[in-house]
């Protein structure tokens, strides 16, 4: 190891010693993560991750195939989407943490409960209900690969961390990914339609085998190569935390002033995405911090940033869930209205308990390590909620 890469593994080390690790937890999580140290790590490399890739875009097109033949429709493919892309993230972090037998089991049965809620629970094709599994199932599927990450370690909350910033750095690399791997495919068509070929087929085959691979590939490279996605994504933070800053301030007060407190269905649902945004920054926002500051937390502009966010989006998530509870008892039951306030209910606690850690942070009468705690404290409850939307919701009544 040269000295730049010592100096990263003694932060790293740092970091999560912060958050609740023994010293000699913290090095050996710290030498996994940026040397890929150790047995079980050594055994994994390139080639074991381009054939988990491979695997997982034959296995998308298996299912397409499949689907075709057995006459399932679109909303029963969408559903299985998920189960296609983390079982390739799930064997690789597996491997790289010398998962035991019991460790394995437990991957295997969380993959395969994320089956069953996928393909045995009933869904009438195009109802509410199927489009709300569809979108809470990659939730659910990608908290086996936080799992993985953790090497099973599920109630270790250093641990927990570690896997919410291992995913920040995948979700930014796949972006990248998809953007490169668009333009060339956009340049391919545009090259073949100059000569007659039609790139439509071409478009139809790689696409799909490319985002399911790609998960795959990024999952390694942020496994073996740190500081790439490290690099890339608390610079991403703090650019777009002023940004989204202003947004959830701009939204919040034409609620405040212009709405009059009402919304139809498509508002809670854009203001929903926005509240999830916010979460998402707040917590990748917190664990990309400079991991020196986690031990001697000076506070920054970012930091108070983050808490003004935080603090207008609870504000907007008590108007939105006090609407829709409202359009709950006046217009009946169904289930949007039910994910709605479920969802808002879950990100109200994770964002308040974040907005009083972060507040004492800031005020110097708290750790800012508390803030990650607690993040990683609630990781839970919104794995549990996204598990209970696809399998609870189809059974109800009014499931239409």
């Amino acid at each position: 190891m040269d000295g730049s890469d010592g100096a990263a593994l003694a932060a790293e080390s740092a970091r999560l010693r912060a958050v609740g690790l023994s010293a000699d937890e913290a090095d050996l999580i710290a030498r996994r993560r940026l040397t890929g140290s150790g047995p079980a790590a050594r055994a994994d490399g390139l080639a074991t991750a381009v054939v988990l890739a491979v695997t997982a875009g034959a296995a998308v097109h298996l299912v397409r195939l499949g689907g075709d033949a057995l006459g399932l429709d679109d909303g029963a493919l969408l559903r299985l989407v998920p189960l296609l892309l983390v079982p390739g993230p799930v064997v690789l972090l597996a491997l790289r943490r010398g998962a035991s037998r019991r460790t394995w089991a437990g991957l295997v049965a969380a993959l395969v409960a994320v089956g069953l809620a996928a393909a045995a629970v009933p869904h009438r094709p195009g109802s509410d209900a199927e489009v709300l599994a569809a979108l809470h199932l990659p939730v659910v599927a990608w908290s086996v690969v936080l799992a993985a990450h953790a090497g099973g370690r599920v109630r270790d909350l250093a641990a927990r961390v570690a896997a919410v910033r291992f995913t920040g750095e995948v979700a930014v690399l796949y972006v990248l990914f998809a953007l490169g791997g668009g333009a060339l495919l956009g340049l391919t068509a545009g090259l073949l339609g100059a000569v007659g070929i039609d790139a439509e087929p071409l478009a139809e085959w790689v696409l799909p085998a490319g985002a399911a691979g790609a998960v795959v590939v990024a999952a390694w490279l942020v496994e073996t190569r740190p500081r790439l996605g490290a690099g890339i994504a608390p610079m991403l933070a703090q650019v777009f935390t002023p940004l989204l800053a202003v947004t959830v301030a701009g939204v919040a007060v034409v609620y405040a002033v212009g709405s009059g407190g009402r919304f139809d269905r498509d508002v809670v649902a854009l203001l929903d995405v926005l509240l999830v945004l916010v979460v998402g920054l707040a917590v990748y926002g917190q664990v990309a911090r400079d991991p020196d500051r986690a031990l001697n937390p000076g506070v920054g502009w970012d930091d108070r940033l983050r808490l003004a966010t935080v603090v207008l989006a609870v504000l907007l998530d008590v108007g939105v869930l006090v609407a829709t509870l409202g359009r709950l008892s006046g217009l009946g039951v169904t289930p949007n209205r039910i994910a709605a306030v479920g969802l808002n209910a879950v990100l109200l606690v994770v964002l308040v308990g974040t907005a009083v850690r972060l507040t004492a942070a800031v005020r110097g009468r708290g750790p800012m390590a508390a803030v990650e705690r607690w993040q990683a404290a609630s990781l839970p409850a919104v794995v549990v909620w996204a598990a209970v939307v696809p399998v609870l919701l189809p059974l109800l009544p009014v499931a239409g």
